[in-house]
C-alpha cells in the first residue's frame, strides 16, 4: 500500500525539488554577458578617444593664423630676429604690417641707428634709424611731400621680390601703398645687414632707408 504523508510534509518534499531544479538550471550562452564587458555603468564612464598631437597642433597653427590675421602683431624676441630667422622680406613684412597698425616704434626697432641729426640722406631719403621717438618720425614723414598714403596707410603689398646687391650684404624692396581709398604709390625701402646690434653679436637686417615718390 502506498504510504500517505501528512500534506505540510508533502508540500515540504515539493519545495525542495523546485529548489534544486532552479540551482541546477542555466541560462542559454547568448544570454550571458562575456567576462570581458563592461557594465552599461562602466561603459559611461570610459574617456572618449583624445584627438592627436598633430591634429592639435594643426589646430593652433589654424589658430595663430586667424589670430595674426585680425589685426595683431606677435611680439619677437632679441633670438627671433637675427639673419638665419628673418631674411630681408621678412622684415619689410613685419614692419609693413606694425605700421599699419600704428607701431612706428616697430619700424625704429628694425632701422639702423643713423647719429648726427640728419633725417634725410643725401639722394632725398628718409632715414627711419636718426629719429629719437616714432611720434616724431611719423609727424615729420606727415608733413613730408608724398608720404601721407604711408602715414595713414590702409593696405600695401610687395611689387615683386627684394633684390640683392653687395654679394647678399644689402637688399632693395620695391612696393606699392595707398590710404583708404587712395590711389597707389611707390615707396622703396633699402635694408642692410649688419653685425653688432644683437646682444650676442649676430648679423641681422636691417631699415637702413625710405623713399617714397608721387607715383
Amino acid at each position: 500500500l502506498p504510504v500517505m504523508l501528512p500534506r505540510a510534509a508533502a508540500l515540504a518534499l515539493l519545495c525542495a525539488a523546485l529548489l534544486h531544479g532552479a540551482a541546477a538550471f542555466s541560462p542559454p550562452s547568448r544570454w550571458a554577458r562575456p567576462a570581458h564587458a563592461a557594465s552599461p555603468a562602466a561603459a559611461r564612464r570610459a574617456p572618449r578617444l583624445s584627438i592627436g598631437d598633430d591634429a592639435l597642433m594643426a589646430s593652433l597653427r589654424a589658430r595663430l593664423a586667424k589670430e595674426g590675421d585680425s589685426g595683431t602683431l606677435t611680439p619677437l624676441g632679441p633670438d627671433e630676429v637675427g639673419a638665419a630667422d628673418m631674411g630681408p622680406e621678412d622684415v619689410v613684412d613685419y614692419v609693413m604690417k606694425a605700421i599699419s597698425l600704428g607701431r612706428w616704434d616697430v619700424l625704429l626697432a628694425f632701422a639702423l641707428k643713423v647719429d648726427g641729426g640728419k633725417f634725410w640722406d643725401a639722394t632725398g631719403r628718409v632715414l627711419p634709424g636718426a629719429f629719437p621717438h616714432p611720434d616724431y618720425l611719423r609727424d615729420h614723414l606727415r608733413k613730408a611731400e608724398h608720404y601721407g598714403p604711408l602715414v595713414d596707410l590702409g593696405e600695401w603689398k610687395k611689387a615683386g621680390p627684394a633684390e640683392m646687391g653687395n654679394l647678399s650684404r644689402d637688399a632693395s624692396q620695391k612696393l606699392v601703398v595707398r590710404s583708404e581709398g587712395g590711389p597707389w604709390r611707390d615707396l622703396y625701402l633699402e635694408l642692410l645687414l649688419i653685425q653688432g646690434q644683437l646682444e650676442e653679436g649676430g648679423k641681422r637686417w636691417v631699415v637702413a632707408s625710405m623713399y617714397m615718390s608721387g607715383n
